[in-house]
């Protein structure tokens, strides 16, 4: 859920081998904890959720929470500027925005490798920040985008 179709849609079409679903494969994916993939976040999923949901997942049982309380009370201590962005994106491209309580927009578009980020005044002017601005961006130059941008 916190990675949206696309990524679930991707990793399950690994055991579609010529039009035909081999769920045999898939089973023992899931039972070896190799789907989903319990690794692979998006940008903007803070480390602390990211606990909590690969708990939530885990093989064993008796690894997991025991109560939802347990969950409640662990999603109630995350915090952080990632939790703010809106996520949409498409076959073109990834797209991360927010409004901060002053009216300061920003926005951040990863295409392909390029990562393109802006921020506009209440105005509505739209200015280029050029440290985010790069041919070949990584996922770790979105994270700290994302974490930084207040």
């Amino acid at each position: 859920m916190a990675n949206g179709d696309h990524n679930f849609n991707e990793q399950f079409a690994a055991f579609v081998n010529n039009g035909q679903f081999e769920s045999d494969r898939f089973v023992a994916a899931v039972l070896e904890g190799r789907f989903p993939n319990r690794n692979d976040f998006l940008e903007h999923i803070p480390l602390r959720l990211r606990k909590v949901i690969q708990k939530c997942l885990e093989i064993d049982p008796d690894q997991r929470y025991d109560s939802a309380l347990k969950i409640v009370n662990d999603l109630s201590d995350i915090d952080g500027a990632e939790l703010d962005w809106r996520y949409e994106e498409n076959q073109a491209y990834r797209q991360w925005s927010k409004k901060n309580n002053l009216g300061v927009y920003y926005r951040c578009v990863a295409e392909g490798e390029s990562l393109h980020a802006v921020k506009a005044g209440p105005a509505g002017v739209e200015r280029r920040i050029n440290d985010y601005c790069k041919d070949k961006a990584t996922k770790a130059d979105i994270q700290k985008f994302l974490r930084t941008t207040k």
